[in-house]
């Protein structure tokens, strides 16, 4: 399935809240055929690299990934490229809406886990990871609708300390929360029969399968 989105309007980019993200992430899950032109599936556990993930971007990126297990039966997920270098959690998780339907952690890249930095020639690489909450998987997988298990929604985004070789032509604030330009909290362009068809309405869909999971 292809979806093609409309011309951005210069200067305003794509900034959803934290709920909306974990709206779209729903979305996805419960949907074969889901698509956002501005949140891309990518398998970031591979062997690409953050820089990589970013070349074409100025300093933000959405991503749909799934997470990959030890073992097929294990609750704990690796977050090790291939080839070298992982995602390191930063704290404790933060819940995501009054109801914690989500919950959203920060990871820090490290290109060699033996020295524990976290700086690949002056840049640190962020990522912020939006997962359901336990109890919102349970009860889509109840209702018969979670089609895709194991799947977070991330961002990644740099830090620029000094000048290096993998440096985007674009800095953020030290704060990587801080949100200073115009946003565009809307995906440009959706496409899939993403939620369970209650009535002949389709904007009705989205509000009911997100009401599902809040109440």
């Amino acid at each position: 399935m292809t979806s093609d989105s409309p011309n951005l309007e210069l200067g305003v980019r794509f900034r959803p809240t934290d709920e909306q993200l974990i709206r779209y992430l729903i979305k996805f899950v419960a949907s074969k055929n889901y698509v956002c032109n501005d949140i891309e599936f990518e398998d970031l556990y591979r062997s690409k690299k953050p820089w990589e993930l970013l070349e074409d971007s100025s300093d933000t990126k959405y991503f749909f990934t799934k997470l990959k297990k030890l073992e097929l039966h294990h609750t704990r997920f690796i977050r090790t490229l291939i080839g070298g270098g992982s995602w390191k959690g930063k704290g404790k998780g933060k819940p995501v809406g009054a109801k914690k339907v989500g919950i959203k952690k920060t990871y820090n890249y490290e290109e060699n886990k033996k020295d524990g930095k976290d700086e690949v020639n002056g840049v640190s690489w962020i990522m912020k990871e939006y997962s359901l909450d336990d109890k919102v998987k349970k009860l889509l997988t109840n209702r018969g609708i979670m089609k895709h298990e194991d799947v977070v929604l991330c961002y990644i985004r740099c830090k620029v300390k000094k000048s290096g070789n993998h440096m985007p032509t674009t800095t953020v604030s030290e704060n990587d929360d801080d949100d200073t330009q115009p946003q565009r909290p809307i995906c440009t362009s959706e496409s899939g029969n993403h939620m369970p068809t209650t009535t002949a309405r389709g904007n009705d869909d989205d509000d009911n399968c997100w009401n599902v999971c809040v109440h």
